[in-house]
């Protein structure tokens, strides 16, 4: 699996959106809220919003990049077959901390892999 975000792996059909806003699970964290669904694939598909309340584009922005950073560099290691929305709350966070209310989020669904997964 390359580490970069190919283009199978982002999630941009407006169906496919609305299907999994409707219908996904949901957890709530801190910073982040994530919505995910089995998907039935040999790989995972994500996007990701932002709520209303940055103060500029650029902030708004620049969030969504490191967000898409974190998820890029620990893709490896989460269980592959489900969509993710990921939405951003208002604020400025750093890059660990949105990095810990991500991993928060997806250890409390058990959305990692194992390390025994890891290694297939």
């Amino acid at each position: 699996m390359k580490r970069n975000l190919t283009r199978v792996e982002r999630l941009h059909k407006r169906d496919d959106i609305e299907e999994l806003l409707h219908t996904a699970k949901r957890i709530r964290g801190e910073a982040l809220t994530l919505l995910y669904k089995a998907n039935h694939r040999d790989y995972n598909r994500v996007a990701f919003f932002t709520r209303r309340g940055f103060k500029n584009a650029v902030q708004r922005n620049r969030q969504k990049r490191i967000l898409k950073e974190i998820y890029r560099e620990r893709k490896q290691g989460i269980k592959d077959g489900f969509d993710f929305i990921f939405i951003l709350s208002p604020g400025l966070y750093s890059y660990v901390a949105l990095r810990g209310f991500f991993l928060t989020l997806l250890k409390r669904r058990f959305l990692l892999k194992t390390e025994e997964e890891s290694k297939l």
